[in-house]
């Protein structure tokens, strides 16, 4: 693939910070995700941290909320959509449709499998 380009999301340093409270709060053996309402907080709290709110919407498919649980799934999705460059989103114009570049994303690094994970 001699156009092929590879993309990872790249965690700013708040990010970053926020990615180790929830790591903490997932290793956290009195806690961690055996309490919903904890995760429910920590969403509240970082309302645009994507991970928390994908793992939020699967607790709520799994107690049968589908509706809030799609809510969420697409308000994760939007976060992955609006931390992609515009190059590699899908347009109309003759510039993108030219190019014919492929984009890879390899999905065993962080935060990439997040957004593997939400689609």
């Amino acid at each position: 693939f001699p156009n092929a380009k590879w993309f990872t999301f790249d965690m700013s340093d708040t990010y970053s910070e926020i990615n180790r409270k929830y790591e903490q709060m997932l290793s956290n053996p009195q806690a961690g995700m055996q309490d919903p309402n904890l995760l429910a907080m920590f969403v509240a709290d970082n309302p645009f941290f994507a991970e928390t709110i994908l793992q939020m919407a699967m607790v709520l498919y799994y107690v049968n909320d589908r509706g809030r649980g799609s809510d969420l799934l697409r308000r994760c999705m939007y976060l992955y959509e609006t931390a992609l460059p515009s190059s590699l989103l899908p347009s109309n114009s003759a510039n993108n449709a030219e190019a014919n570049n492929e984009i890879f994303m390899d999905i065993n690094r962080q935060p990439n499998s997040g957004f593997f994970a939400c689609l």
